[in-house]
């Protein structure tokens, strides 16, 4: 069922700072990354998944600044954030919902990114906004990360080669006083009353077609299939209760199904 819990926490985020020029750009102060405004709308996809343990964690979160305010010194900025998420493991395959609200703060806002690898812009990208991208490494665990103006802490990918585990989020849509980017990713708890049913995939793993029964034998409107960075890797609507999932290369997905009464899922393994 729909689950919604409220908390209120405080995260506090520590940026080590040096000015940087690189292609003859300064670096993003934690000001300029950071720099929301009342109503702005932001969805991220959060990822981990582990490819020889079968491990994978899925989340997605619609995060709405509903406040803002500064320290006296004006050296703090405080955000307050309504935040609609659902997750899933491969503890609970099937989503998990939440709603919270919670304050974050950022400080130093006239300070630098430190030891950022490049600055550059990409029309594709945050609308051409200014990336600072930063690459480092301890160990067998590499790390990219971007942080983007306005738009905060943006993009994390870090792969660790002792482990084969693959981490990070994800910034795929904003709406900044209209203006957007990116698609959205709808958490959609306020839509729709969420079941646990059982679902029941069979073959898993698959090579060619999967075939899907809902418990109640609901009719299936939508399958869609996601790859381990949470990203749509297929959208479909079964036919006799049939995917084909022979384009899909062999890896391990997530398969999310949706009838009129629920919204169900499972992990899914294709060979």
């Amino acid at each position: 069922m729909k689950t919604k819990i409220s908390l209120v926490s405080v995260l506090i985020l520590v940026v080590c700072f040096i000015p940087l020029k690189n292609n003859g750009q300064e670096a993003l102060t934690i000001g300029e990354v950071f720099d929301y405004e009342v109503g702005d709308v932001f969805h991220i996809r959060w990822y981990d998944v582990g490819f020889q343990n079968g491990f994978f964690y899925y989340a997605i979160e619609n995060v709405e600044i509903a406040g803002k305010y500064y320290s006296n010194d004006n050296d703090t900025i405080y955000y307050i954030r309504n935040v609609d998420s659902k997750d899933s493991s491969v503890y609970e395959p099937s989503w998990q919902y939440f709603y919270y609200t919670d304050t974050i703060k950022y400080y130093d806002l006239n300070q630098y990114l430190e030891e950022v690898d490049e600055i550059y812009s990409d029309p594709l990208l945050y609308n051409g906004r200014t990336i600072n991208k930063i690459v480092w490494s301890d160990g067998p665990l590499s790390c990219t990360e971007r942080f983007v103006e306005d738009c905060g802490f943006a993009y994390e990918d870090c792969f660790n080669g002792a482990y084969l585990t693959d981490s990070g989020h994800e910034l795929v849509y904003y709406n900044k006083n209209g203006e957007e980017w990116g698609t959205p990713l709808l958490v959609g708890s306020e839509e729709i009353e969420f079941t646990n049913n059982d679902m029941n995939v069979f073959p898993n793993p698959a090579t060619s077609f999967i075939t899907i029964n809902v418990s109640g034998e609901q009719p299936i409107a939508e399958a869609i299939i996601y790859n381990h960075l949470g990203q749509k890797a297929l959208e479909a609507v079964p036919v006799n209760n049939t995917v084909d999932v022979s384009m899909l290369r062999p890896g391990i997905y997530f398969l999310e199904v949706i009838t009129s009464e629920s919204r169900t899922g499972t992990k899914l393994v294709v060979e």
